[in-house]
């Protein structure tokens, strides 16, 4: 039996190591006409197999999916090792192989829910874990594959354990301006495979463990409701001009514009609203649009009232 650490270098980092279960695998894009019986016949190579079980997607012309149970953890890493190396077929259809999580793995929902039962693990709701992600493949080409669903905050790629000579386990995090777009990727993932230089990849929620820090109830942001800040203004931006601009959205009460500071040149403002829900239409605007002045992208978020955060930084400060 492979020891414990050649094991954990094929286990995904977007979920906690105790949700995986080693000894079975989640077979996804089977055709509506495989039975258990062929499932057998194409992992028996692998391991001694308990059993089979073909499930089926929503409607009937989705691709199914199944789940293959072995004797030993052996059986289903072997497994998903030729899925990652050499890809595993049935009639030339390449099917989609991952080590299957507890529960239901199906649904978004229903893994965050099983995820969320292990405490030290928080969900990143605007990210995605992406994997196995071919050599080559660098944070611009996974950005430009992402990016259709939504607008993308951060890549980042990181390189696991060896493979096999100079191979390596590479997975990488996605993180989108909303949540909505991040989930958008993990279902369209599931219809549809994404692929990278011809490979299937793995898309599911990101996870990361929880930071045990203990903060000083002053600490906690108390934000503005009827106010947002602005930044990265265009040079020579005007009081009025920040007024003109959000007064479409609804009544302004007030618009400030301040100068930059060494570390931040560019100019910055607060607008306040008649209503805290202007407030929140806008910045939902700016969240899934993006606002401009001038071809720029304003950043747009809550103000801060800067007596109850004395220690954070000062760009969202009122």
């Amino acid at each position: 039996m492979a020891s414990g650490s050649n094991r954990n270098r094929f286990i995904g980092k977007g979920f906690p190591e105790t949700v995986y279960m080693r000894h079975r695998i989640f077979v996804g894009q089977l055709p509506i006409e495989i039975q258990n019986e062929d499932l057998v016949n194409i992992f028996s190579k692998f391991g001694a197999i308990k059993y089979a079980r073909i499930a089926q997607g929503k409607w009937r012309q989705d691709p199914g999916y199944g789940f293959i149970t072995f004797e030993t953890e052996d059986g289903a890493e072997k497994a998903f090792k030729a899925s990652i190396f050499e890809g595993i077929y049935y009639k030339q259809r390449k099917l989609f192989i991952n080590i299957a999580l507890k529960g239901q793995p199906s649904k978004t929902q229903e893994d965050i829910q099983n995820v969320n039962k292990f405490s030290k693990y928080a969900l990143r709701p605007k990210t995605i874990y992406i994997a196995p992600i071919p050599m080559g493949v660098g944070d611009d080409e996974l950005k430009f594959k992402f990016a259709k669903f939504g607008f993308i905050e951060h890549v980042k790629i990181q390189q696991g354990e060896r493979l096999s000579g100079s191979q390596f386990f590479r997975y990488g995090f996605v993180t989108f301006r909303t949540e909505d777009d991040a989930q958008k990727a993990v279902e369209m993932n599931k219809i549809e495979p994404i692929t990278l230089k011809g490979r299937n990849i793995d898309v599911t929620p990101a996870f990361s463990k929880k930071a045990e820090v203990k903060r000083s109830p002053v600490s906690e942001p108390c934000f503005i409701a009827n106010k947002i800040f602005v930044g990265c203004l265009p040079l020579r931006t005007e009081c009025t001009d920040l007024q003109k601009l959000f007064q479409k959205y609804g009544v302004v009460r007030y618009a400030t514009v301040l100068k930059g500071n060494e570390v931040n040149r560019s100019p910055y403002g607060f607008v306040a609203f008649q209503v805290k829900e202007v407030a929140q239409k806008v910045i939902e605007v700016s969240n899934t649009y993006g606002i401009f002045m001038k071809g720029k992208r304003l950043r747009v978020a809550p103000a801060i009232n800067k007596s109850s955060h004395p220690g954070a930084g000062m760009s969202s400060f009122d």
